[in-house]
């Protein structure tokens, strides 16, 4: 044991034996964090459709303000933070924007609910498709796609008025509401 410590310590272990080493931690790690990202949003998504779905019937009734209110406290009591209100109208929100989780699922697999939470105050679904296929086909981080209003927006706003067109000229469906 006193042998492999020295020949470590004083630089005998091979460059490639760290570097593939270092690939398969960094390897795993990635997977793990992308795994756990997807996990979260699924969880999310279905939070939100069966409390629309189920306890709401997909309307806002009057008693809805209580329900929301009653889940959150009942899930804080036993999930602790993150299951706020707040949060829970969020979910319900996502599942309302995107109704059918099969054609999410590709994008909340690469990419965090971060990234649909930036995304989902706006108003138009072809621009919250535009960013969300943007940001994960090109790897755009949530700081990224946030800069809706500055100058990094005026190139993905081009982007965008492109999109639109070549969406028009396909005639595809939008998967957001």
């Amino acid at each position: 044991m006193a042998d492999i410590e020295k020949i470590t310590h004083i630089g005998l272990v091979p460059a490639e034996l760290i570097n593939d080493l270092r690939q398969i931690i960094d390897s795993a790690r990635s997977h793990v964090a992308a795994t756990a990202n997807y996990e979260l949003t699924a969880m999310y998504w279905n939070i939100g459709n069966r409390i629309n779905r189920d306890m709401l019937n997909n309307e806002r009734a009057e008693y809805g303000k209580q329900i929301v209110s009653q889940v959150a406290t009942e899930l804080q009591q036993e999930y602790g933070k993150g299951f706020e209100e707040r949060t829970i109208r969020r979910m319900m929100q996502f599942a309302q924007m995107f109704p059918d989780f099969q054609i999410v699922s590709p994008l909340v697999s690469k990419l965090s609910w971060t990234h649909f939470l930036i995304v989902m105050p706006l108003k138009d679904a072809l621009q919250r498709e535009f960013y969300l296929t943007m940001a994960a086909t090109e790897r755009w981080s949530c700081t990224c796609v946030g800069w809706r209003n500055t100058r990094c927006n005026r190139a993905k706003k081009r982007r965008l008025d492109c999109y639109s067109v070549r969406k028009e000229v396909t005639n595809k469906s939008v998967c957001c509401n």
